[in-house]
C-alpha cells in the first residue's frame, strides 16, 4: 500500500488533488493505530519483572480473554509476523534486545561475578497460578564444590586468593541460569519463529560470549567443557550458526597454551 501511494505521490504535496491527499492520510492514520496497537500487544507479551531476580515474564492470557491484559489474546506469532509486513521488526528485536541486556543479561552476569565462593545462582521458571503469566527468575544457593576439588594442589591458593580478591567466578556459576534464561527467550518472546530467536541471538550473543570470557574463571573447573557445551546447546537451539567459535576457541587455546607449557 505504502509503494502504491508513492506511485500516485506528486513531488510537491500541495499540487496532489484532495482525493490522493485524504487517501493517504487515512492509510497513514490506520497504520499508526495499528503500529500502537501492536506494541501495546508486544508489550502484554512480554515484560520485564520490577526487580532484579524477576526479570522476565510472558502473559499467557487464553483467547477471547477480556480486561486489562486483552491485548495479549494476540500471539506473539501474529504479532512479530505484522510487524515484519509493516518493515518494523528489525527495529523491535533491537529494542528487545537492548531492554534485555540491560534489565536481565547484565543483571544476571553481574550478580554471578558478585557471588561469594562456594555459590552459584539457580534458575527457575513459575508459572502463575492464574495463567496469566510464565516467569523467569534466579536464586542464590549453595554450589556443592570445595576449592579443593577445583584445582590441582599446587595451585589450589592462588585459585583461592584469586577468588576470594573477586577477580573470578567460576563460569559454572551461570552457565544454568544463561542457558535456562535463552531457553525462555526462545519459547516465550519468539512466538515459535526461529528468525526472531537468530536475530536476538546476532545482538545478544557477543555481549554474552565477551562477559563470560573476559569477567569468569572459564577453564579451572572443567578445562573449557562446560563452556563448550554451553556453545554447542546454543547452536543446537538455533541462536548461532556454525561458524560462531568465540567460546570454543578460547577453550582450545587454553588447552593449547598448557601443552605448550608442559612440554
Amino acid at each position: 500500500i505504502a509503494e502504491s501511494l508513492q506511485g500516485i505521490s506528486a513531488a510537491d504535496n500541495a499540487a496532489e488533488p484532495a482525493l490522493v491527499r485524504a487517501v493517504k492520510m487515512q492509510y497513514y492514520q490506520k497504520r499508526a493505530i495499528l503500529v500502537t496497537r501492536l506494541e501495546d500487544a508486544l508489550g502484554s507479551l512480554i515484560a520485564f519483572g520490577p526487580g532484579p531476580r524477576i526479570v522476565a515474564r510472558r502473559s499467557s492470557l487464553p483467547e477471547g480473554a477480556s480486561g486489562p491484559g486483552a491485548a495479549a489474546t494476540t500471539t506473539l506469532h501474529q504479532v512479530w509476523d505484522a510487524l515484519h509486513v509493516l518493515e518494523l521488526r528489525g527495529r523491535r528485536i533491537e529494542q528487545l534486545a537492548e531492554t534485555a541486556h540491560r534489565k536481565v543479561f547484565a543483571p544476571l552476569l553481574e550478580a554471578a561475578r558478585r557471588l561469594p565462593i562456594g555459590r552459584e545462582l539457580q534458575p527457575s521458571v513459575v508459572v502463575d497460578p492464574s495463567h496469566e503469566g510464565v516467569t523467569w527468575r534466579w536464586v542464590e544457593v549453595d554450589d556443592g564444590v570445595g576449592i579443593e576439588n577445583i584445582m590441582p594442589h599446587g595451585n589450589m591458593q592462588l585459585a583461592g586468593k584469586a577468588r576470594a580478591e573477586g577477580r573470578l567466578r567460576l563460569v559454572q556459576c551461570v552457565l544454568p541460569s544463561l542457558e535456562s534464561l535463552l531457553q525462555f527467550v526462545q519459547d516465550h518472546w519468539t512466538g515459535g519463529l526461529n528468525e526472531v530467536f537468530v536475530a536476538l541471538g546476532k545482538r545478544l550473543w557477543p555481549y554474552i560470549s565477551r562477559a563470560l570470557l573476559q569477567h569468569f574463571d572459564t577453564c579451572s573447573r572443567d578445562g573449557g567443557e562446560g563452556l563448550e557445551k554451553f556453545e554447542a546447546a546454543m547452536l543446537r537451539a538455533g541462536l548461532i550458526k556454525s561458524t560462531e567459535k568465540t567460546l570454543s576457541r578460547h577453550v582450545h587455546q587454553h588447552r593449547h597454551a598448557l601443552g605448550e607449557q608442559r612440554r
